[in-house]
């Protein structure tokens, strides 16, 4: 039986958040191009900037993870 410490499980919790955030910047994304045209370019500006910047959170979480010692290994 193996002790989970804190940094074993905000490893784990990184990678979630991680795969997590990529695939809500990618649906916005696709939300962009499904709306250019139809909704007002306030939306699909905002829209698109909510996109990059869940980019920019995602590059700070992939950060502190690999200043952790990179992903936790498979089966934790």
């Amino acid at each position: 039986m193996s002790v989970t410490t804190d940094l074993d499980k905000l490893s784990v919790l990184l990678s979630h958040w991680v795969e997590h955030n990529r695939k809500h910047s990618e649906e916005f994304f696709e939300w962009v191009k499904r709306i250019e045209g139809l909704a007002s370019k306030d939306v699909v500006l905002h829209l698109r900037s909510a996109g990059e910047e869940m980019e920019k959170v995602t590059d700070h979480l992939q950060a502190a993870l690999r200043h952790l010692g990179g992903p936790p290994e498979k089966g934790h």
